[in-house]
């Protein structure tokens, strides 16, 4: 996120209210409007600085969007073995390789990479730390699982 940036109390309100009229804060109803949400998100994301009301208009805004997606989107965990695959894959790391800086066995890594297992909460431990990432990432529990796949709910 940009810095943020000091401004008078008074320019502050101003900023926040053109803010406002260039984009409503008001509940969002349709992919279209989350969409238009999203770009006005990207828009003050381009920016280096953000002044104390547009940081505060952003977090309502990032909060209506996800209120609007977790009303209408289904969350479903990916596997170990999909989410370790796209790892392994952008950071261009054979699985030998990954065998042998995290000392799990190939036969091991295999199987996970190909569903027959899941990691046991050493081996998340120590994947985690590996491509330093939260260990939430792998975890079994579907409300705290961080790498999501989005699926429009009928």
């Amino acid at each position: 996120m940009p810095r943020l940036s000091r401004q008078n109390a008074r320019d502050d309100g101003d900023v926040y209210m053109d803010l406002v009229r260039a984009f409503p804060l008001r509940v969002i109803k349709s992919d279209r409007e989350a969409d238009d949400a999203m770009a006005m998100l990207d828009s003050l994301l381009d920016k280096e600085t953000l002044t104390a009301a547009e940081k505060e208009y952003f977090e309502v805004l990032e909060q209506l969007i996800s209120n609007y997606e977790e009303e209408n989107y289904k969350i479903e965990r990916l596997p170990d073995c999909e989410i370790i695959r796209h790892l392994l894959s952008d950071n261009n790391i054979s699985q030998v390789e990954f065998s042998r800086a995290t000392k799990i066995a190939e036969p091991t890594i295999s199987a996970i990479l190909g569903g027959k297992r899941e990691l046991t909460r050493n081996q998340i431990g120590v994947v985690a730390e590996f491509f330093r990432v939260s260990v939430d990432v792998f975890s079994h529990d579907p409300d705290r699982q961080k790498v999501h796949r989005r699926e429009k709910v009928s």
